[in-house]
């Protein structure tokens, strides 16, 4: 199967590299588009912002890091990226979202083998909602 558009769900708490390493390099051999998004959980109800102008402040201030952080994060990646996003909300529903926003055919995520990441692993709700093939890659 060859893939056209990768997807890559980064985590900016946790470590990267190997997911970014393995989607660019998947990325390359496919010469496949490549976009990366990360989702805030921080601020699930972003509505409050309409209400609460010091929220709005520190949404955007949260907002503008990510960002930051993110195309800091890919500023080496040796291969043209087609989409920086960060997005806030529910990780699952997010990710879903983004997939169909940027018409991706694979989505590529890390993933923590652990105990309490096998009770709560977004990549456990991900196989039974994900809309494209999910690549999970161990880290």
């Amino acid at each position: 199967m060859s893939y056209k558009h990768i997807l890559v769900a980064i985590d900016l708490h946790e470590p990267s590299d190997t997911v970014i390493a393995k989607a660019v390099n998947l990325a390359k051999n496919l010469d496949a588009k490549i976009s990366f998004v990360t989702v805030d959980i921080s601020h699930l109800d972003a509505g409050l912002r309409d209400y609460d102008p010091a929220e709005n402040h520190l949404i955007k201030e949260r907002f503008d890091k990510m960002t930051a952080d993110l195309e800091a994060l890919l500023d080496c990646v040796g291969y043209p990226v087609e989409n920086q996003l960060v997005v806030m909300g529910e990780v699952e529903e997010k990710l879903v979202e983004t997939v169909t926003r940027v018409g991706a055919d694979l989505l590529v995520s890390g993933h923590h083998h652990g105990f309490w990441n096998t009770w709560w692993s977004s990549a456990r709700k991900l196989v039974g909602i994900s809309p494209v093939d999910l690549l999970l890659i161990h880290i």
